[in-house]
């Protein structure tokens, strides 16, 4: 395969990852939603609900994530293990995230503001978007960082109350209709970013070329 065909594939299984993420974490957070004592009213039937949509949606990313592994089953030995390493910077936002949760949780358990921790790690979940859309190349990661950062500014500034169900809801919802866009649209929008990956890597070329840097094989005299 050529270096653009592993760049799609390497770009494809990360899509695959995020896909299998968001669908487990926006059962996550709807389940934090759910457990608002002014929304017991609703369970069972809730709990139901949310628990086959969850399973249907996890189900569908499971398959697109087999599909991903027959397609690097393709490579060889040496492009299946480029296609499989993520990148430095998501490791370094891992940990960014990590960090920020257990910070806020010691904050709001100093001051005695625990009503505001799941907002704040809703907002901190939101943010870390942002870099993961520009290291993976995914660029709706932007839309479900605005989406859920927006949320979580609304549950903690408490515009309408009910903290807990804005943003355990409002978070289940976004992460899950990231899940089902990235499915319904995941090849095409890998093939963007890895068409548009090319083509900077085109125009950088061209201009170290322009600048009168030596190309391969020229002596640059």
């Amino acid at each position: 395969m050529t270096v653009k065909s592993v760049a799609y594939c390497r770009t494809l299984r990360l899509n695959s990852n995020g896909i299998i993420v968001c669908a487990i974490m926006g059962g996550f957070w709807f389940g934090i939603g759910l457990t608002a004592r002014y929304l017991h009213f609703l369970l069972p039937w809730s709990t139901i609900g949310v628990t086959a949509t969850g399973i249907v949606i996890l189900v569908a990313a499971m398959r697109f994530r087999r599909k991903v592994s027959g397609l690097l089953a393709g490579l060889r030995e040496d492009q299946r293990a480029e296609a499989a390493r993520r990148p430095r910077a998501f490791w370094w936002t891992l940990l960014a995230e990590t960090l920020l949760i257990n910070l806020s949780f010691v904050y709001c358990s100093r001051f005695e503001r625990m009503n505001l921790f799941w907002p704040l790690a809703g907002l901190i979940v939101s943010i870390h978007f942002f870099p993961l859309a520009r290291v993976f190349g995914i660029a709706a990661y932007n839309a479900t960082g605005v989406a859920g950062a927006a949320l979580s500014l609304i549950a903690i500034m408490g515009i309408f109350g009910h903290r807990l169900a804005i943003v355990g809801i409002g978070m289940g919802l976004v992460l899950w209709c990231s899940t089902v866009y990235m499915l319904c649209n995941s090849g095409s929008t890998t093939r963007d970013e890895v068409r548009r990956g090319a083509a900077t890597a085109s125009i950088c070329a061209r201009s170290r070329i322009g600048a009168g840097k030596p190309g391969p094989g020229e002596s640059g005299t």
